[in-house]
């Protein structure tokens, strides 16, 4: 099990979360400290939520373009 189920909301397409966005999120905020403690803020809470709904939402357009054209869809992986 190398990922956390988020549910499915839309078009009852699966969302899951894969365990290494937890390892790049880690890796960006270590990276990130050299700018200081309020860069690191804005990153974790700020940027990084941004820039998932931004990926999760343009992955939606993917699935539910295969699904309008017929194909399946098993789920969506955000790595």
């Amino acid at each position: 099990r190398s990922s956390i189920n988020l549910g499915s909301c839309i078009a009852n397409i699966p969302i899951k979360l894969h365990l290494t966005f937890f390892l790049l999120l880690a890796f960006q905020l270590f990276s990130s400290l050299r700018y200081g403690y309020k860069f690191v803020l804005f990153i974790f809470f700020l940027y990084g939520p941004i820039l998932l709904i931004t990926i999760l939402v343009h992955e939606f357009g993917h699935a539910l373009t295969t699904k309008k054209l017929g194909g399946e869809v098993g789920g969506i992986i955000l790595w």
